[in-house]
């Protein structure tokens, strides 16, 4: 759920392989090659006696790869297994957009609909603010996860009335649909129409029309004041390789915009029904794949509930989720019905992005990394500085370093990123499969930064500088 903020029991059956061998239940099998490639990866993002996580690779249905890593709980060193729950943050987003879309193809709601035919006494600062744009990350509304006090306001109840008074008074980012800006808060408006077009809570609404359809009885909407059996606990990164407990956050706070929780299991049964005309006609479904245009053209990279990207002649959708103590990411790729889901119980200290090329592989693909080319820690030194991080909350900024001949991203406590030089100005870091352009202005000075991603298509995320160049470590 939260972009930039910290993210993210049973003893094991097989001794011999304590704490990092894994359970597999497959009635289909991948070559061997492709096994170890993926175990690979796993082995360098997962040890035994950290928080670890379960990752499960699917393809028509029915799961090729299915294993844990890693600790559930730290404290009592129990080890994580297949089934067990976590927090799976704004993953909950894709729920949220098909139960809207369930409403529209009742009458009960349009995605054209001013949010104030709902919502009367919400402010919109005299702008028309629609369902689709609260959707799309389009309506311009300050998201409440990005405001300055947000930290300390993170562990407070908060009804829905006092949520409301908490943002929608603050001026909008932008006017509605001229630009992109993910968006917690209108996922969390988005849940409460869902409860007025339909009469039930949020929670009772999607277990009457998506999680008991689909026989997903390991999902639920959480809290803190429930006992959850099977339930991983969440670690965020502390000093040195360290970890902490989760840090508390109300759980009044996410609602649907990122409070589900959920196992790799009832996730597959998810993503398999939409495949299927079971949810929603495939002909609405396609409208929450395809990337929204603002006014003037562009396309945002983002549909409603899933990113959208592409990599070779394949489509990849996705979503990711942190939330204290959390951390996920679910790909797939509609062309080969291959899906990927990676839950983890290890806070922003293990990269969920390595599912990108395990996804790939098992659909037939593979990534081609672009060649280096050398650059001497002096010239480095340009690129070094902070930037401005869209989104986040006051405070939270992207800062470069240089270790060595390495340049390093850091962005807090939440996300640590190892770029390699591939061209004038050009980086690439194969954590996130991204690129990193550095744009200089009409004086050939750095200004910001541009991220481009096979996570999110034609979308350019643009960050300002805001320091100069700090010094190396």
């Amino acid at each position: 759920m939260y972009k930039y903020s910290s993210q993210i029991l049973l003893v094991f059956i097989c001794l011999a392989a304590i704490l990092l061998e894994t359970h597999t239940a497959s009635a289909q099998s991948i070559d061997a090659k492709t096994k170890a490639y993926i175990d690979s990866l796993t082995a360098a993002t997962f040890t035994a006696d950290q928080p670890g996580g379960v990752l499960l690779v699917a393809k028509k249905g029915v799961p090729v790869y299915r294993k844990a890593f890693g600790l559930a709980n730290v404290e009592l060193k129990v080890p994580n297994q297949p089934e067990y729950k976590f927090r799976i943050g704004s993953i909950t987003k894709q729920f949220t957009a098909v139960a809207v879309l369930q409403l529209v193809q009742q009458g009960e709601l349009s995605l054209t609909d001013d949010i104030r035919k709902y919502l009367p006494t919400f402010n919109t600062h005299g702008e028309t603010i629609t369902i689709e744009q609260l959707l799309t990350h389009t309506s311009g509304i300050q998201s409440y996860t990005s405001k300055q006090d947000f930290e300390s306001k993170m562990r407070l109840d908060f009804s829905q009335e006092e949520m409301l008074k908490y943002f929608m008074d603050d001026s909008l980012n932008f006017e509605p649909n001229t630009n992109f800006l993910y968006n917690n808060s209108g996922y969390y408006l988005l849940g409460m129409l869902i409860e007025k077009a339909s009469g039930l809570s949020y929670e009772q609404y999607l277990q009457k029309n998506i999680w008991q359809p689909l026989g997903m009885t390991n999902t639920l909407l959480g809290t803190y004041d429930q006992v959850i059996p099977d339930m991983a606990s969440g670690y965020d990164p502390g000093p040195d390789g360290s970890f902490k407990p989760g840090v508390y956050l109300s759980f009044s706070q996410p609602f649907s915009a990122g409070a589900i929780i959920s196992t790799v299991d009832d996730l597959l049964k998810w993503d398999h029904a939409l495949y299927t005309d079971k949810l929603l006609p495939q002909s609405l479904l396609q409208k929450a794949w395809t990337a929204y245009k603002i006014s003037d053209g562009r396309a945002t990279g983002y549909g409603y509930g899933w990113g959208i990207g592409a990599y070779k002649d394949v489509t990849l959708l996705q979503h990711g989720g942190g939330i204290p103590g959390f951390i996920c990411l679910g790909i797939r790729i509609p062309e080969e019905q291959v899906y990927a889901i990676l839950l983890t119980n290890a806070g922003g200290a293990k990269d969920p992005g390595i599912i990108m090329p395990i996804a790939l592989r098992v659909a037939g693909r593979e990534i081609t990394m672009p060649t280096p080319v050398s650059l001497s820690a002096s010239k480095l030194q340009q690129y070094t500085g902070a930037f401005e991080v869209p989104g986040a909350p006051a405070g939270i900024n992207e800062v470069f370093t240089l270790s060595g001949d390495t340049l390093i991203s850091n962005i807090g406590e939440f996300r640590k990123l190892k770029f390699w030089p591939v061209g004038k100005d050009r980086f690439f870091t194969k954590e996130m499969y991204s690129y990193l352009q550095f744009v200089r202005d009409e004086k050939g000075k750095i200004n910001a930064i541009e991220y481009s991603s096979l996570y999110r298509g034609d979308m350019i995320n643009r960050q300002k500088k805001i320091s100069q160049a700090v010094v190396s470590k």
